[in-house]
């Protein structure tokens, strides 16, 4: 332990040296649900791979708490052998104040916008369905683009409360035990219009019956509504989207992987950042408000689950969602 971390502990070493790390660091999230103690060390060394620490992450002292993020990797020696782990972590109780604030910032601004957006939405209807009197083509025309940008619009206000609400804690959902099959199959029956439209095809490779998973209904459809969204928007005309679930010992893997465009390597690393959007995804379609994925690890975090990408430019990506199996 080094100075700082001995000042964010509240203890020295000499009064934790020989104990268990999670003796000496209490990491929690304090979840709706209830709080999550995370034994960050044990967990890295039994997955044998990173832990990045998780949003509402606390380390908790005798008096108070301190917000922290940070990561846990592995330590290997020169025959890449395990030898321990090494914990990097901060204090962000400045960063989380400015995050407040920016999340008020962003809730109020959305639902003053969403007012108005509805009131001119439903004159446009008006308008276009002939109630206020007959209109010239030209002018039903322009009123008909205006109502499409306005629904847009509408779009990104959602997206923007949507992410308001989950960096505030107010988007909380209770999880109950789902057929993740079902919940896919679901999700392709939506997206198949949009699919034939670009000429994709959607492949569903699972088992015949998979152990239950447990989820909030709504976000876990939202989540991989948007994985697969993303990989029909991003893949290449003529080629396939391919779903596949695999049972694991104690997880179900879901993978989503396109043909398309891929993600450069320069971009992967912010790909799960707020309003960012990779520059060849933007050349590609040109809308998009740079929140769904985002949105889609709060989600997939709130199934306990783990999210992570493999990607090639101009050969393909694939997404990798690991949720563990319920008792």
């Amino acid at each position: 332990m080094n100075e700082s971390a001995e000042l964010l502990v509240g203890r020295k070493f000499q009064e934790v040296e020989g104990k268990k790390s999670k003796e000496a660091f209490y990491f929690r999230r304090e979840l709706e649900e209830g709080i999550q103690y995370i034994h960050v060390t044990e967990q890295v060394l039994q997955k044998k791979k990173k832990f990045v620490f998780l949003q509402d992450m606390f380390l908790v002292q005798e008096k108070h708490k301190v917000p922290v993020d940070g990561t846990c990797s592995l330590i290997r020696d020169t025959k890449n052998n395990i030898i321990g782990t090494v914990t990097v972590f901060r204090d962000i109780t400045k960063l989380r104040d400015i995050e407040q604030m920016k999340n008020s910032f962003l809730s109020v601004a959305a639902h003053q916008l969403r007012t108005p957006l509805g009131s001119m939405r439903w004159g446009m209807e008006l308008l276009i369905n002939g109630d206020l009197g007959k209109l010239s083509k030209d002018v039903k025309e322009t009123i008909e683009q205006l109502y499409e940008n306005s629904g847009r619009m509408v779009v990104l206000v959602n997206d923007l409360l949507n992410v308001s609400r989950i960096d505030g804690g107010k988007n909380w959902e209770k999880k109950q035990s789902i057929d993740l099959i079902e919940n896919i199959d679901a999700v392709i029956h939506t997206m198949n219009a949009e699919a034939k439209k670009r000429s994709v095809e959607i492949v569903f490779k699972h088992p015949e019956s998979i152990p239950f998973i447990s989820a909030p209904p709504k976000h876990l459809y939202e989540a991989i509504e948007n994985l697969v969204s993303n990989g029909i928007k991003y893949n290449r005309s003529k080629e396939t989207l391919t779903i596949t679930i695999e049972i694991k010992e104690k997880t179900i893997l879901l993978k989503v992987a396109d043909r398309g465009i891929g993600i450069a390597k320069e971009d992967q690393s912010k790909i799960f950042s707020k309003f960012f959007r990779a520059s060849n995804a933007v050349h590609k379609e040109t809308e998009g408000s740079g929140l769904g994925l985002s949105v889609v690890k709060s989600y997939i975090e709130e199934c306990n689950a783990t999210i992570r990408f493999e990607s090639e430019e101009n050969v393909g990506t694939t997404f990798f969602v690991e949720f563990p199996i319920v008792q």
